[in-house]
């Protein structure tokens, strides 16, 4: 959530939010049908970010920071039970 905060006043500007999220959400709900919904909306922010912008790395490197903090949340559930 910090980078987060941080990417609202602009310091973080190689990261882009959707890809974060979405990254986030797939590889953190239980319902496969809003996993699969998350990833291919990941998918298509992807595209629009390369075919529009001509800038995949930005998604990207949301989508490894949104896997990183995903990652990060299944260790601390796993710690807990």
């Amino acid at each position: 959530m910090l980078v987060v905060a941080a990417r609202s006043r602009g310091l973080v500007p190689l990261v882009s939010g959707h890809g974060m999220l979405l990254a986030y959400i797939g590889m953190t709900v239980e319902r496969r049908a809003t996993r699969w919904v998350a990833l291919v909306a990941l998918a298509a922010a992807t595209a629009v970010k390369v075919l529009a912008w001509h800038n995949g790395v930005s998604v990207l490197a949301g989508a490894a920071a949104g896997g990183t903090f995903a990652l990060m949340w299944h260790r601390q559930r796993v710690a807990r039970d």
